[in-house]
């Protein structure tokens, strides 16, 4: 004997109109938090937008912040906006930065480039995008103190790692080899308790690969 679900219709509690929303939908451009604010980070040209879902829905259409992105030609990376709004973290193709809401950089961590072409050279030139479109992605912790970065790295045993870097300085605190796959790019998600962190790891027709990490004791458990 089969026993079909109840089915549950949706019903539409609101809409309001927001241009270049789409990442919303297909791009992990939505970003929430145990407890706190449901935001929009959208790239708007050289900058990226965050708009708060709650005021949007109120009325207001002007964007909470805007930050000027680190390299204005690399668009595949994803964003990250510190819980009290002060700092965004963005993951580019050889690094991952922290931008003040001034503009300024706090700090930089260096990594491999995500370029598919292994040894590929570089001119020196921080805004020069390389072929291909993998890319990583970051995120910073609920509590503020972290960010944890899915980055490329020039090692013989694997290629890519998932870092936590101190969200304060970039130090690196811990780093996860990942060697089970290739990604062509990834997205962070928040636990709900606030603790642990997801990892969704794309690898277009191969699949993907979903991890749950936590920062234990000076190492990252996944």
């Amino acid at each position: 004997m089969s026993i079909s679900p109840p089915s549950v219709p949706a019903r539409l509690l609101g809409s309001v109109p927001l241009a270049g929303a789409m990442p919303l939908v297909d791009d992990g451009a939505f970003e929430s938090r145990a407890g706190g604010a449901r935001r929009a980070l959208l790239f708007r040209g050289a900058d990226l937008e965050v708009h708060h879902l709650d005021e949007l829905f109120a009325g207001e259409r002007a964007p909470r912040a805007v930050f000027p992105l680190p390299w204005p030609g690399w668009t595949r990376g994803r964003a990250s906006l510190s819980p009290d709004g002060s700092f965004a973290v963005f993951s580019g193709q050889r690094a991952v930065r922290a931008v003040g809401a001034d503009g300024a950089t706090l700090w930089e961590y260096r990594h491999a480039c995500w370029g598919p072409l292994l040894g590929h050279p570089h001119t020196g030139d921080e805004q020069e995008v390389c072929a291909g479109f993998e890319h990583g992605s970051c995120r910073v912790s609920d509590d503020g103190r972290f960010v944890w970065a899915h980055v490329a790295v020039a090692d013989e045993e694997y290629d890519e790692a998932w870092a936590v870097l101190d969200a304060r300085d970039g130090r690196e605190v811990a780093r996860l080899p990942l060697d089970d796959g290739a990604a062509a790019g990834s997205h962070h998600l928040s636990h709900p308790d606030g603790v642990r962190m997801g990892l969704c790891v794309g690898m277009g027709q191969d699949g993907i690969l979903l991890y749950w990490g936590r920062l234990d004791g000076g190492k990252v458990t996944a």
